[in-house]
């Protein structure tokens, strides 16, 4: 029927809104019977008629990019609404530009054109931060994470979204106002989809604006909730990436003030949970952990460059020099740079016994007897020099105690693993004792280690020390063990 009435305009003297009307409306019934070829032609034909009604146009022209999307004409959907943007920017409201970006950004990611999806994606958190509305900040951030969606990656410190849009239709449709007061329940900083554009940059390697929007996101973070536990802990992840980034541009004194600024703001959160021992030193090493993807890029000159930029901001700061020095010779042994890893982890252990840092000291030996035994000692005997000194500060301080049993699953791991004395002494010692192992396992791994000491005639106070605690503890040992 609307067919023929727009064949007979003339004759019924129709004006040229209720024609564009009627087509409008022959386009959604096309739409609604998901004929998209029929659906597009009606809406480009009311598009194309420059309507003074800036509601109608819109609209149409919301129909007839989705319909090219569902008929996967991208690159004519990407053209059409980069036009529509350019020709009626100044006409439409904040909502509907942001509706044309949105769908820009689907097309651009169905077409497999990631960075241009991002640009896109940019240009909407922009306009929603602007506007600083609930409603716009949703859409963009939903769009971003949903092209995020798209990247296949494997970086621990970028957790993947999990976004899914129905279609590009689906982009029409406002969230409710519960809806929206979920939202920012989650995101009371509305930094989510700035971060998820800084994300994007960063991995499609576009590391200059993924520098500019991290920026953006800390600003946004400091100036929406200044000082509380929110916009703290968004301003540490932006300020850790960007940190990756400046290493990955060889922007090493800004990259090490950066990870300082980082270290701060997660003392701040921490502050507020639950007491932790050594948490400067825990928070930088962990921080470190999180730029590896930088260092992995740099050269080995580049590394003792940026440390010793990093070891400068918290000069004086024996716990976290303690921490940085152990990371760094965890990073020059996988570079097989034997001799300076190891020096930078005695380094380490004598900072972390001079800074009282029980649970370093431990991961530091841990490295040493457990992890890289060959790195450190070429002679097994000095190994089991060792071996005796850290059995014996787990047995006489109390602080340790927790990690008794984790020592001797280690010397257990480690001595079966071997075929050369002493470590097959140990192990000797460890089956022979076995029934014992669930209820005694400490001193069991102890004995056998003092018993292969005394086997090779190694004469040192840690031993003597260690035989007079078992006499004292050790239940299963006789006179006759002496």
């Amino acid at each position: 029927m609307s067919c023929r009435l727009i064949d007979r305009r003339q004759e019924l003297k129709l004006s040229e809104e209720s024609v564009r009307r009627a087509r409008l409306f022959v386009g959604d019934t096309y739409w609604a019977e998901k004929n998209y070829v029929q659906s597009a032609t009606y809406y480009e034909s009311v598009v194309s008629s420059n309507s003074d009604v800036v509601d109608l146009a819109y609209y149409a022209y919301e129909r007839y990019l989705d319909s090219l999307i569902f008929m996967k004409r991208f690159d004519s959907a990407i053209r059409c609404a980069i036009a529509e943007l350019r020709r009626r920017r100044k006409e439409m409201t904040a909502a509907q530009r942001l509706g044309l970006y949105a769908r820009l950004a689907y097309a651009y990611a169905e077409a497999g054109r990631l960075m241009k999806a991002a640009i896109a994606c940019a240009s909407m958190c922009k306009l929603a931060r602007s506007e600083a509305s609930d409603e716009l900040d949703a859409i963009s951030t939903s769009v971003a994470g949903w092209v995020l969606y798209h990247i296949d990656y494997s970086d621990p410190t970028i957790p993947r979204t999990e976004v899914h849009i129905r279609d590009s239709a689906a982009l029409s449709e406002r969230p409710s106002a519960d809806q929206l007061k979920e939202w920012r329940m989650g995101d009371p900083t509305r930094t989510k989809g700035t971060l998820c554009v800084a994300t994007l940059f960063e991995l499609l390697g576009d590391f200059r604006r993924a520098e500019y929007v991290y920026r953006t996101a800390i600003v946004a973070a400091n100036a929406s909730c200044t000082g509380d536990i929110a916009g703290l802990g968004v301003a540490s992840v932006c300020l850790v990436r960007l940190a990756r980034i400046q290493i990955r541009r060889a922007k090493f004194p800004e990259a090490a003030s950066t990870l300082k600024a980082a270290h701060e703001c997660v003392l701040q959160v921490r502050m507020n949970g639950a007491p932790t021992t050594e948490k400067r030193g825990g928070s930088a090493y962990a921080l470190l952990w999180a730029l590896d993807l930088g260092f992995q890029g740099c050269s080995d000159s580049d590394i003792f460059s940026i440390f010793e930029l990093v070891e400068k901001q918290w000069r004086g700061d024996e716990e976290v020099q303690a921490y940085l020095n152990c990371r760094e010779g965890e990073i020059l042994f996988n570079r097989q740079l034997i001799q300076s890893g190891r020096r930078r982890f005695a380094e380490a252990e004598n900072l972390a016994n001079s800074a009282n840092c029980p649970v370093l000291y431990r991961k530091i030996l841990e490295e040493k007897l457990f992890r890289n035994p060959q790195k450190f000692y070429s002679d097994p005997l000095n190994w089991l020099r060792a071996a005796l000194d850290f059995a014996l500060s787990l047995a006489i301080d109390e602080v340790h105690k927790d990690y008794q049993n984790s020592f001797a699953e280690e010397v257990r791991k480690l001595s079966g693993a071997q075929t050369v004395p002493p470590f097959t002494c140990i192990a000797d010692s460890i089956v022979s004792l076995n029934m014992l192992w669930k209820v005694s396992a400490f001193w069991v791994a102890i004995y056998a280690i003092w018993k292969a000491a005394k086997a090779e005639l190694i004469m040192t106070s840690s031993l003597n020390l260690i035989e007079s605690y078992l006499k004292k503890t050790a239940t299963f040992v006789t006179p006759d063990d002496f």
